[in-house]
């Protein structure tokens, strides 16, 4: 099953508390891996931790960046475990302005992993589901023009082939933390038939029990994928 949980909240929140807004960031990078031990646990297939979209504002996409920064620092320190464990990495967004040493290494550990196949595990930071979109729309706009796709074979499939989010399946439940009930620019495409899920928690208070939590309140629902009945 593909599981997604936007991690919102984990630097506003500790700001509320009168925090800096680092140490929010620093929490959510670690309850990023509580998160993903947890999925391990429960056999989820496909793990998507989404973070800020790529039309937030700069002071948002500022905590990409630092967010970013941590969680490289992290997938250093789990490089083994990630490998011993079977996980593949995925990093989804704009790399334009991550440092450079960043994207080596974070290029290094998805290479390293690409043949893992127990859990494909995919970050999604300053990233914006309705430009992937438009993306997707242009490369086939240019395809029908080069006369190497007709207009009646493009379908579903191949739409959802040319996003950059195309390597992954359809959602099965999307969790939102932080009290926010509502999808924002994420994984619009996917996010179709997923059943969804809003918990008051804070990103950087979110543990392993809560996935575990949620994943016991999706197995208690009657999924009907636009049925009526």
């Amino acid at each position: 099953m593909h599981v997604a949980v936007i991690m919102d909240g984990g630097g506003y929140r500790p700001a509320q508390r009168g925090l800096a807004r680092i140490a929010g960031y620093h929490h959510g990078a670690e309850a990023a891996w509580k998160t993903v031990n947890a999925a391990l646990t429960a056999d989820v297939t496909h793990l998507t931790l989404i973070g800020v979209a790529s039309d937030s504002p700069n002071r948002e996409t500022s905590g990409a960046k630092l967010f970013l920064h941590l969680l490289h620092s992290r997938i250093d320190k789990h490089r083994y475990e990630l490998q011993s464990e079977g996980i593949r990495l995925s990093v989804i967004g704009d790399r334009t302005a991550w440092a450079p040493h960043i994207a080596e290494s974070i290029e290094q550990a998805e290479k390293a992993t690409r043949n893992n196949t127990r859990m494909r595990l995919t970050f999604v930071l300053n990233h914006g589901a309705r430009a992937d979109i438009a993306g997707a729309t242009r490369r086939l706009a240019f395809l029908v023009q080069d006369g190497m796709l007709q207009p009646d074979e493009i379908d579903q499939e191949t739409f959802a082939a040319n996003l950059g989010t195309g390597f992954l399946p359809d959602l099965d439940l999307l969790i939102r933390t932080s009290g926010e009930q509502r999808v924002g620019d994420f994984l619009l495409w996917q996010v179709a038939y997923a059943e969804m899920l809003f918990v008051e928690k804070s990103w950087q208070d979110f543990t392993g029990e809560d996935l575990t939590a949620a994943l016991s309140e999706f197995k208690r629902r009657q999924r009907r994928f636009g049925a009526t009945g």
